[in-house]
């Protein structure tokens, strides 16, 4: 697959509007055609499910829409519970390797985990919970190591991509754990040193909330007017990082910032992903 199909592909996909696959209709006997296919690629979805068999509707999305991959969370924004998909490492590994069977091409299998309240991987390595806590980006070498265990950890259980690093400066509104800090060049440094891991044990990254996110992030409830709080500042990082290393891809911030784009929010403006992220930024 080509750089610009691959990017295009993921422009879509990280717009983080992940679809639940929860129908348990059979839909009516259809012909896909080549471009039905081609969108199924742009998509990566959620489900509900810690194990899966040929029935499980996301089974059957993978197989008729060609479904270009999954995001897995522990816990769940909805029910506000854990084990949404994720259990044990074995049970884990046990599940993307069943979705890997099912695939017809080989899928994404990504989970969202930056050392946030609620990242995915916090209730199955317990000893791992507060790692990138404490303020430990401020040690280098402690976040060469983490970033290195963490790729490790991913792909033994099948998993092969992670949204992070984040690339938001922490403010005033916004200063957890997951914020790296409020110096957009120390931004760029760390994250360098986390891609760099990422890149060894071949995890694909996914830096985010591009073009900024400036308060404390959430969920199920991220279309947040960041007008007032955002600077071109938060561009820094992005500008770095494609100067200086190849980043296959991005993930865009629901957010509503109307120095870009004052009518939508980021993952539907055009004026965002096309105009300043594509044109502008030339990613």
């Amino acid at each position: 697959m080509n750089k610009s199909i691959y990017k295009f592909q993921f422009l879509i996909l990280v717009t983080a509007l992940f679809i639940n696959s929860c129908s348990s209709e059979k839909p009516a006997e259809k012909t896909t055609s080549f471009t039905d296919k081609q969108l199924g690629q742009m998509l990566v979805v959620g489900f509900r499910g810690t194990e899966i068999n040929a029935e499980s509707p996301i089974v059957r999305d993978i197989k008729e829409r060609n479904l270009g991959g999954v995001i897995l969370y522990s816990y769940d924004y909805q029910t506000k519970s854990y084990n949404r998909n994720i259990e044990s490492p074995d049970q884990l590994l046990k599940l993307n390797s069943a979705l890997v069977g099912y695939s017809i091409n080989p899928p994404f299998i990504s989970v969202e985990h930056d050392g946030s309240e609620h990242s995915a991987l916090h209730n199955l390595y317990p000893s791992m919970e507060n790692i990138f806590e404490q303020n430990s980006f401020s040690d280098t070498l402690e976040v060469i190591n983490n970033s290195r265990r963490f790729a490790q950890e991913f792909m033994v259980v099948g998993i092969n991509t992670n949204f992070h690093p984040r690339l938001d400066l922490k403010t005033k509104e916004s200063s957890n754990a997951a914020l790296i800090s409020y110096d957009p060049q120390k931004v760029t440094e760390i994250s360098n040193l986390i891609l760099d891991e990422y890149e060894t044990e071949k995890l694909l990254s996914v830096p985010k909330y591009f073009p900024g996110y400036t308060v404390d992030y959430n969920p199920t409830d991220s279309t947040d007017n960041i007008t007032s709080s955002w600077s071109e500042d938060f561009l820094t990082p992005y500008k770095n990082l494609f100067e200086q290393r190849t980043i296959r891809a991005i993930q865009v911030s629901h957010a509503t910032n109307a120095h870009i784009d004052s009518s939508w929010p980021g993952t539907f403006s055009h004026s965002t992903v096309s105009g300043l992220l594509r044109d502008s930024l030339g990613f």
